[in-house]
Parts: structure tokens; C-alpha cells; sequence
């Protein structure tokens, strides 16, 4: 006979066996046999993608997105475009893949967002008016960028090198995150750190920059300095 006091230890037994259970159900692994395949996509001007995809974008002549992977993860990667913005995830968590790589080419961009353990990287150049870039999740990115104005947010140990070139460059580092953006040359450069994370810049005209709870902001060039602002255990200083 099962008492309450069983029947209360078993039920949360139970419960965890579901979970396992669904979860399992949601994981798919590669067969190995990795194939490419073009995707149909209508012009985008930004990218959101996610799920652990290496990815590697050039600027050129049209909007274009080819998926490397696996052939049975194809149907599970998705790369679709809505109101602009091309994005790309998986419908259900892959395991195991020999290869998850997405090829991406566009005309113009003006957003890029990773998040989820992306490794993403530019072939080329990208250049352009504004740019704004967020970065979270555990995502590494690597970028060649020549742009008027960058906006940059990285957050959740995620890591970002970026170089090339700018008027103005507004960058926000939190969450135990790195940015080096030391061969990014910025006219203006406006900073904020925090959370244990680090951001190398290179200020050509002038800095603001605001470092807390054991950030490490470092700059180099002899900028104007308009306004500098650390507390806890932040730093700012120049190399």
C-alpha cells in the first residue's frame, strides 16, 4: 500500500522521468552525411541567428543563404526572412552534427544578432551607414566592419573582435563579456562596462567611458577625454 508520504516522494520522481522523456524526444543527432543546400530568401538588410551555427557572412550583389549541414538536420535548420530580417535557428536541439555552417550573403546590413553559442565571422569587408550588433549567450564574433556609426551590446560570456573603421562607435560590455575593438579605429567612442567584463578601444578624437563592478576599460590614441567614471572594482586607463 503507498502512503502519502510515498506517494509524495514518487510524484516529483515521476514528473522528472516526463521531463527527461519530452526532452529527449526534441533531439535530433547528424547521420554524418553532410550535404549543402540553397536556401529560397526574399532581401534582408538584418540577421538574427541562433543555435550554435558557425556562420560566415560577405557583403555583395544579393541576399543569399546556403545551409551546410547534415543531411537530416536540413529540414530542422530554418532561414527564414520576416520584415527584413533574416533568421536563422534550428526547430529542435541538434546533437552531434558533423557540420552546422551557414553561408550568408546580403547587400546591405544594418542589425546583426547572435546569441546561443554562434561562432560567426565576416569574409571581407562589410561597410555601410549605421550598424548595430548584439552578441549574447555564449556567442564569439569576429567582424571586418567600415561603417559611419556602430552600436555594439555584448552580454552572457559572449566574445566580440572587431577592426576596421568609424566615425562614431557606442559599445556596451556586460555579464563577464570581452570586446576588443583595438584595430577599430573611432573618431568618437562612447563605453560602458560591467559585470567582471573587459572592452580595448581606439579612440582617435574623443572618449566617455563608465567601468563597474570589476570591468576593465583600455584605450589607446590621445582623445579627448569627456567624461570618465568608474565604481566597485572598474578601471579605465590608457596604453
Amino acid at each position: 500500500m503507498i502512503t502519502m508520504k510515498k506517494f509524495a516522494t514518487i510524484i516529483p520522481v515521476i514528473a522528472g522521468l516526463v521531463m527527461i522523456t519530452l526532452f529527449s524526444s526534441f533531439i535530433i543527432k547528424g547521420n554524418g552525411n553532410v550535404v549543402s543546400e540553397k536556401r529560397n530568401v526574399s532581401e534582408f538588410t538584418a540577421i538574427d541567428v541562433s543555435h550554435g551555427f558557425d556562420v560566415i557572412i560577405t557583403q555583395g550583389d544579393a541576399c543569399t543563404v546556403e545551409v551546410e549541414a547534415d543531411e537530416n538536420l536540413q529540414e530542422v535548420i530554418v532561414t527564414k526572412v520576416k520584415n527584413g530580417v533574416l533568421h536563422v535557428y534550428a526547430k529542435e536541439n541538434i546533437r552531434k552534427a558533423k557540420k552546422t555552417a551557414i553561408y550568408i550573403s546580403f547587400k546591405e546590413l544594418e542589425m546583426l544578432e547572435a546569441s546561443g553559442a554562434v561562432d560567426l565571422e565576416t569574409a571581407g569587408v562589410v561597410t555601410g551607414r549605421k550598424l548595430k550588433v548584439r552578441c549574447s549567450g555564449a556567442s564569439d564574433l569576429e567582424l571586418y566592419v567600415e561603417y559611419e556609426d556602430i552600436r555594439i551590446d555584448v552580454s552572457g560570456a559572449s566574445d566580440l573582435d572587431i577592426e576596421g573603421s568609424t566615425h562614431f562607435l557606442n559599445a556596451d560590455v556586460s555579464g563577464a563579456s570581452d570586446i576588443d575593438a583595438f584595430q577599430l579605429d573611432a573618431a568618437k567612442v562612447i563605453v560602458d562596462a560591467s559585470g567582471a567584463s573587459n572592452i580595448k578601444v581606439h579612440a582617435l578624437k574623443s572618449i566617455e567611458a563608465e567601468a563597474s563592478g570589476a570591468s576593465d576599460i583600455k584605450y589607446k590614441g590621445n582623445p579627448e577625454i569627456l567624461g570618465i567614471s568608474t565604481s566597485g572594482a572598474g578601471d579605465v586607463r590608457k596604453l
